[in-house]
C-alpha cells in the first residue's frame, strides 16, 4: 500500500500546517505529506516544515474552472472546496490510500490503521459526533450539527477505489461549497451526507480520531501513563479547531457565549492546548497569521467583496441573464471588471451593469423593495445605488476606485512594484483581449516585433471598450511597462485617455501611435493625440495620407504581418455554423464598428441580385454584438425580405473559429464603404478564399484587380447617423451590379475563381509574412534605439 497524506492552508495558516506536519510525520514517518497553500506562490515551495509544497495550478483543473473557484469562494470556501480535487491529484500521483487533515489538527499516535481502512472500504467517515448531544441549551447542539453536516470533513480517508466518489464531490464544489445553511450548503461538509447510501465506505467509531470541541462530551481528555485518552480510546489527533493561542482560556471561538467545554473545568484538556499553542508560537503563528489573504483582489487590484463573489458565482450558474460569457477574471481582470460595469441590461426604465442588476439580485431586501427592477421600478433602483455608501463602495471597490494593496496573483517573477525600464527593447500596448480589430492589429504588431530580434512585451490597456474581451493572448500580458520605448496600438481617440492614466511622458525612448483611420480626412479635433509620439506608424497608405496631413511629426507606413496557414483548417462546415451543400458567400462585420461604413446591407442586395432561393448558393451574414445595435441588427436583417438562402449569424467565435468560416466559404465579400486596412479581406487571401472587395481605401494596400475581385465605386457624402465621422466627409459606394456581377461570375467559373484565390494567396504570403514584416519593422526600431543611447 502507497500511503499519502494532504492539507490545505492560506499562507496565514502555514504555522498550524507545520505543526500538524511535524506531528503526523513523528508518528507515520513511512507516509509523505503534502500542503496545498491555495494564495501561494513559487516562493512557498522551498518553505521547510510543510512536506511537499503544491499550487493550486498544479492540481491539473481546467483554468477556467479554478479561476471561477477563486473568485468566487472566500478563503474558507475555496479551501474547503479543493479537498477532492488534492486528494484525486495524490491518487494520481500513485496513492493507493490518501488522507486529509485540516492544518489545525495535531497528530499524537500512529494511523497506519486508517489507511488501511481507506483502501479496504474506498471512504473513511469521522461522525461529529457517535453519542446523543446533551439537550442542555449548551453550545453546539444537534441543530447546529445537522446544518454542518452529520460528519466532519476536517479529515477524511479515500482509497484508490473512491476516486469515483471523488470525482462526484468534486464536480459539486466547483460552485456549491458556499456557506448558505438556509439552503442547506455548509462548504464541502453537507455533500458527505449523500455517502452512506451511495458509496461503499466505513464510518469509524474510534473516539481518538478527529476529537474536537464539539464531540468532548462523549470523549473527555485525560492523561493515563503519559498518553492523552480521548474518553476510552487513545487520542489519536485532536482537531483544534477555532483555538488561539492568543486566547489560551478558550477552547474554540466558535461555541458562542453559552460552551458546554471549559478549560477550567479540564486541566488536562487546558494541558492539551497550551502545548498546541506553544507549539504553534514556535512555528512562527504570531508573524504568519498576520499574512493577507492573497486572493482577496484579481490581479489588476479590484476587490472581490463578499456581495461580488455571491454575484459572480450566480453568473457562472446562469442566475442573471448577461448576454454572454464573462471574460477571465484572473487572465482578464480589467476586461473582466468592464464585462460586470459596462451597463448591457436594457430595463423599461434604466439600463443596468451585470453587477448592479446581481446586487439587487443578491439582497432580499432590494428585491423587496424594488420588485420590478427590469420594469417600473429600475429607475428608482438605480437612483439608490448611486446614492447608498454600501452599494456605491461595493461597486467601487470592483471598479478599483478604492485604494487597495495589489495581491500577488502577478505572474511568476513580476514584482507588485514596476521594475527599472530597460533603454533596450519595447513595450506594445494594446488591447490584449480585445476581439476587436484594434486589439488583432496590436497583438499583430507584436508578432512583428518578436520578429526583429529586440527583446519586448505586450501591456494591457487599462481603458474600457465594448469589445468581448476573450481572446487568449500566446504572451503573457503586463500592466507596467518595462521598457522605456512603447509602440502603442490605440486609436487616435483614445490616446488622451489612455496618456493620462499611463503617462508615456516619462518614458526616456521612443514613442510610437499604431493608428488606424478609415477616411480621407482626418479629424481636427484628434491633433491633441499626436503629441505624446515620436511618430506615427500607420498600416496602409490610405491612412498614411489622411494622418500626414495633420502634421509635422513623421507618419510611416508599416504592414500588418499576415497569420499564414501551415496547412488546412480542421474545422469543418457543420462545426462552424456555415451551410454544407452550397456555394457559400460570407460577410463579416461588428455592429460597434459602424456597419454603416462595413456596408453589410451592399453585400445582401447585390446577393439577391445575383442569385434566386434555389441557385445553389448561399449568403452567410457573420456579425458580432448585435445585441448592443439591436435596431440595426433588425435593418439588416430585413434587407434579406426572408430568403432562406441568406443566413444571419451573430455572435462571437474564437478567432480559429472565425478563420476556419473564412477559408471553408466560396468567397468573401466586403463591399465597404471605407476600410483603415481590411484584415478579414487580408485573411480571407491569405486562406486561399477569393475576395470580392470595394476598390476603395486601407486595402487596396494589399490588393489588385489580378489578387481580388474589384468593385467600382463612386464617392458620396457619409450623411447623418454615422458617428464618429464627419457627415460632410466622403466616402465609396461600391457599385452593386458589378458587385452581382463579380458574385455570379465566382460561383459559375471555380476554375478561375480557384486561379484568382491562388493568386492572393501567394502574393499575401509573400509580402506580409511575419519574417518579412520583422525586417521591416526593425529597420524602423532600430534607429529610434540609437538616437536614445543604445548602440
Amino acid at each position: 500500500m502507497s500511503a499519502r497524506a494532504c492539507t490545505i492552508v492560506a499562507r496565514n495558516y502555514l504555522a498550524q500546517a507545520e505543526v500538524l506536519v511535524a506531528s503526523f510525520t513523528a508518528h507515520n514517518p513511512d507516509v509523505p505529506f503534502y500542503t496545498l497553500v491555495i494564495d501561494g506562490n513559487e516562493e512557498e515551495r522551498v518553505r521547510a516544515g510543510v512536506g511537499t509544497v503544491v499550487l493550486p495550478a498544479d492540481l491539473g483543473l481546467e483554468p477556467e474552472t479554478l479561476h471561477s473557484m477563486m473568485v468566487m469562494y472566500d478563503v474558507m470556501e475555496f479551501a474547503t472546496a479543493l479537498k477532492p480535487a488534492m486528494l484525486m491529484w495524490l491518487i494520481r500521483q500513485g496513492g493507493t490510500a490518501v488522507a486529509y487533515f485540516d492544518p489545525d489538527i495535531q497528530v499524537f499516535a500512529p494511523l497506519h490503521d486508517v489507511f488501511t481502512d481507506a483502501a479496504s472500504h474506498e471512504i473513511l467517515l469521522t461522525p461529529h459526533a457517535l453519542d446523543p448531544i446533551p439537550r442542555d441549551d449548551l453550545q453546539l447542539n444537534e441543530q447546529v450539527i445537522m446544518q454542518a453536516g452529520i460528519y466532519n470533513l476536517g479529515f477524511i480517508a479515500v482509497g484508490g477505489g473512491g476516486y469515483r466518489f471523488l470525482s462526484w464531490w468534486h464536480e459539486r464544489l466547483k460552485t456549491e461549497a458556499i456557506v448558505d445553511v438556509a439552503n442547506g450548503l455548509f462548504t464541502d461538509q453537507r455533500w458527505i451526507d449523500w455517502v452512506p447510501s451511495l458509496f461503499e465506505h466505513r464510518i469509524s467509531r474510534d473516539r481518538g480520531l478527529n476529537a474536537a470541541y464539539w464531540n468532548l462530551h462523549e470523549r473527555p481528555i485525560a492523561l493515563r501513563d503519559g498518553a492523552y485518552h480521548a474518553g476510552a480510546d487513545v487520542l489519536r489527533f485532536f482537531h483544534f479547531s477555532g483555538f488561539d493561542p492568543a486566547k489560551p482560556w478558550l477552547l474554540s471561538k466558535h461555541m458562542g457565549d453559552r460552551p458546554r467545554i471549559m478549560l477550567s473545568d479540564r486541566p488536562a484538556l487546558a494541558a492539551l492546548c497550551a502545548e498546541y499553542g506553544s507549539s504553534l508560537m514556535s512555528a512562527g503563528h504570531g508573524e504568519l497569521r498576520g499574512l493577507p489573504y492573497r486572493l482577496t483582489a484579481l490581479p489588476n487590484g479590484s476587490r472581490l467583496s463578499s456581495e461580488m463573489r455571491r454575484i459572480y458565482r450566480d453568473i457562472k450558474l446562469g442566475r442573471i441573464p448577461a448576454q454572454d460569457d464573462p471574460p477571465d477574471p484572473i487572465l482578464e481582470s480589467d476586461a473582466f471588471v468592464d464585462w460586470m460595469l459596462r451597463p448591457v441590461l436594457v430595463g423599461a426604465t434604466a439600463t443596468f451593469s451585470v453587477a448592479e442588476y446581481g446586487l439587487w439580485q443578491h439582497r432580499a431586501d432590494l428585491r423587496a423593495a424594488f420588485p420590478d427592477v427590469l420594469g417600473i421600478d429600475g429607475a428608482r433602483y438605480l437612483s439608490w445605488v448611486r446614492v447608498d455608501p454600501g452599494a456605491r463602495t461595493v461597486l467601487a471597490q470592483l471598479a478599483g476606485d478604492v485604494a487597495t494593496a495589489v495581491t500577488s496573483l502577478v505572474a511568476e517573477g513580476e514584482s507588485a512594484e514596476p521594475p527599472a525600464r530597460s533603454s533596450f527593447g519595447w513595450s506594445v500596448v494594446a488591447y490584449a483581449a480585445s476581439e476587436l480589430g484594434v486589439g488583432e492589429a496590436g497583438r499583430r504588431m507584436l508578432t512583428a516585433l518578436e520578429q526583429s530580434g529586440v527583446p519586448s512585451e505586450l501591456v494591457g490597456v487599462p481603458l474600457r471598450n465594448l469589445s468581448r474581451q476573450q481572446h487568449r493572448p500566446s504572451r503573457q500580458v503586463r500592466r507596467e511597462l518595462a521598457f522605456e520605448n512603447a509602440v502603442v496600438c490605440v486609436n487616435a481617440d483614445q490616446v488622451q485617455q489612455l496618456d493620462a492614466v499611463m503617462g508615456f511622458a516619462d518614458l526616456r525612448g521612443w514613442r510610437t501611435g499604431l493608428w488606424f483611420w478609415e477616411l480621407e480626412e482626418f479629424p481636427d479635433h484628434f491633433r491633441g493625440a499626436f503629441a505624446p509620439f515620436d511618430e506615427i506608424w500607420v498600416a496602409s497608405r490610405f491612412t498614411q495620407k489622411a494622418v500626414q496631413s495633420k502634421t509635422e511629426k513623421p507618419v510611416r507606413l508599416i504592414p500588418l504581418p499576415m497569420d499564414l496557414p501551415t496547412e488546412p483548417t480542421r474545422f469543418t462546415r457543420r462545426s462552424v455554423g456555415l451551410p454544407e451543400d452550397k456555394h457559400v458567400f460570407l460577410t463579416n462585420f461588428d455592429y460597434l464598428s459602424v456597419y454603416e461604413r462595413k456596408n453589410p446591407l451592399g453585400a445582401i442586395r447585390a446577393y439577391i441580385d445575383a442569385f434566386s432561393p434555389d441557385d445553389g448558393a448561399a449568403l452567410v451574414v457573420k456579425s458580432i454584438n448585435g445585441h448592443q445595435r439591436p435596431l440595426h441588427a433588425e435593418h439588416v436583417r430585413s434587407a434579406a425580405r426572408g430568403r432562406p438562402d441568406i443566413h444571419f449569424v451573430d455572435g462571437y467565435v474564437t478567432g480559429a473559429a472565425m478563420k476556419a468560416m473564412i477559408e471553408l466559404s466560396d468567397a468573401y465579400v466586403s463591399l465597404h464603404r471605407a476600410e483603415g486596412y481590411g484584415l478579414n479581406m487580408a485573411d480571407a487571401m491569405a486562406r486561399g478564399t477569393p475576395v470580392i472587395a470595394t476598390a476603395y481605401s486601407g486595402n487596396m494596400d494589399f490588393m489588385d484587380s489580378s489578387t481580388a475581385e474589384l468593385i467600382d465605386f463612386e464617392l458620396v457624402p457619409v450623411g447623418p447617423n454615422a458617428e464618429p465621422y464627419d457627415p460632410r466627409a466622403v466616402w465609396a459606394q461600391a457599385d452593386s451590379e458589378a458587385a452581382s456581377a463579380s458574385m455570379r461570375r465566382l460561383f459559375e467559373d471555380r476554375v478561375g475563381a480557384a486561379a484568382l484565390a491562388g493568386r492572393a494567396a501567394a502574393h499575401v504570403q509573400h509580402y506580409f509574412s511575419h519574417e518579412r514584416v520583422g525586417r521591416q519593422v526593425a529597420a524602423l526600431l532600430l534607429p529610434g534605439l540609437r538616437e536614445h543611447g543604445w548602440t
